[in-house]
């Protein structure tokens, strides 16, 4: 049973009906005592809570949070370096525009003055030009 299975049957035991058939529970059932509906309803909730975190996880980058190797390391900054914007190298490395950021902060590859978060840096070949007014 997964997570959404599991929901549908709270949501009819706690609609007071039986989660297999379609017929109303009695009213000397336990699930109609108010404090099991309260329950069934806060466990309801608590499956809906976790399919969102489940979906967020599948939606992330194969690599995300996971170590960096060295040579990963390398391979990060050369692109920066290289002029490659920071969402081709997530998408190439397979992790978050964040986790670049990050690693690039990392190595002083972004200042800090110039890090705003939520807002993918400059690619480096920009950030030289505002160095030297070019």
């Amino acid at each position: 049973m997964n997570s959404a299975e599991a929901r549908q049957v709270i949501e009819r035991l706690a609609d007071g009906f039986h989660p297999y058939r379609d017929e109303r529970l009695g009213d000397e059932s336990v699930f109609q005592d108010p404090d099991t509906v309260r329950a069934l309803f806060l466990a309801r909730e608590a499956l809906s809570h976790r399919a969102a975190i489940e979906s967020r996880r599948r939606a992330l980058p194969e690599q995300a949070g996971k170590s960096w190797s060295a040579d990963e390391d390398d391979r990060l900054v050369a692109s920066y370096e290289g002029g490659e914007d920071v969402k081709t190298i997530a998408r190439e490395h397979q992790r978050t525009v964040a986790a670049i950021t990050a690693r690039l902060l990392k190595f002083g590859k972004i200042p800090d003055s110039q890090f705003q978060p939520g807002r993918p840096p400059a690619r480096a070949s920009e950030n030289l030009a505002k160095q030297f007014d070019v």
